[in-house]
C-alpha cells in the first residue's frame, strides 16, 4: 500500500498564538475567525484623551506577522507596537519618536512599529545595539498598516523580524499624541502593574513607563510530518 507524507499546521504554544487566517489590512477588524482570540485584553476605560485600547491581537501566515489592536482613538494621535523577538538583545530606552514614554519591558523590544493614526507616516524602527535610528525615514505605506477610529492593524514580514523558524515573541501596544515634548502614553495593552498612563497633556516632568508585554507567543506555525497508510 502506498504511504503518503502529509504536512499539517500544528497549533503551537500553551500560552501562544495559533494561526487563524490572513487579515486584510484596511483598518477593519476581520473577527476572531481570522485573528484568533486576543493575546491580551483590558476591558476598563482607563485611557487618556479619548483613547481606549481593549484587545491586542497577533497572528501570522507563512510570510507575515499581523498585529492588531481594538482601540478607540483619534486621527491626531499615533500608535506603536513593540516587539521582542530575541531575549536579552533589545533596547529599553525612551520610545523611538521621542514622546514622554520610557520602555522598561521585561524582554526589551527589538522592533517598534510606529505610525500616525491619520494613516500618514508609519515606519519600523530596529534596535541596532545602541539606539532606534535604524528604519527611520522609511515609510511602510498603507498596504502594511491601516487605522480606523476603532481598530489599528499592521503586518510585518517574518524575514524582516528575523523569524525563520519557530520561536517565542512578545508584543505590546501603546497610543500617544502629536506633541513629542508633552504627550505620554494615552493607553496601552497589556496594561499591568507598573505601566503608567498619562494624567495630563504635558508629561515632560513625569514620564510614562511601559513595562508589560504579552505572554510568549510561538511563531510561525510549525509544520509536522505524519504518515497515512
Amino acid at each position: 500500500m502506498m504511504k503518503k507524507l502529509c504536512a499539517f499546521a500544528g497549533f503551537l504554544a500553551v500560552s501562544g498564538v495559533a494561526f487563524a487566517g490572513t487579515p486584510t489590512i484596511d483598518g477593519t477588524f476581520d473577527g476572531e475567525g481570522v485573528w484568533g482570540a486576543p493575546v491580551a485584553t483590558d476591558p476598563g476605560s482607563d485611557g487618556w484623551a479619548g483613547v481606549d485600547a481593549t484587545a491586542l491581537y497577533v497572528t501570522h501566515d507563512a510570510t507575515y506577522l499581523y498585529l492588531g489592536a481594538a482601540c478607540a482613538n483619534s486621527s491626531w494621535q499615533n500608535f506603536g507596537f513593540a516587539i521582542s523577538t530575541d531575549s536579552g538583545t533589545g533596547g529599553n530606552t525612551a520610545e523611538p519618536w521621542g514622546r514622554q514614554i520610557d520602555f522598561n519591558y521585561p524582554e526589551a523590544p527589538n522592533f517598534v512599529l510606529r505610525g500616525e493614526n491619520n494613516n500618514g507616516w508609519r515606519e519600523l524602527r530596529t534596535w541596532n545595539g545602541s539606539d532606534w535610528s535604524t528604519g527611520s525615514g522609511s515609510d511602510l505605506g498603507a498596504t502594511e498598516s491601516n487605522v480606523s477610529s476603532s481598530f489599528i492593524e499592521a503586518r510585518l514580514p517574518l524575514a524582516t523580524l528575523g523569524i525563520g523558524g519557530v520561536q517565542d515573541i512578545r508584543v505590546a501596544f501603546f497610543v500617544s499624541g502629536d506633541n513629542a515634548g508633552e504627550h505620554g502614553a494615552f493607553d496601552q495593552i497589556p496594561n499591568g502593574t507598573g505601566n503608567t498612563t498619562a494624567t495630563s497633556w504635558n508629561m515632560s516632568s513625569s514620564r510614562n513607563v511601559l513595562n508589560d508585554m504579552s505572554s510568549p507567543l510561538s511563531v510561525p506555525v510549525e509544520l509536522d510530518l505524519f504518515q497515512i497508510d
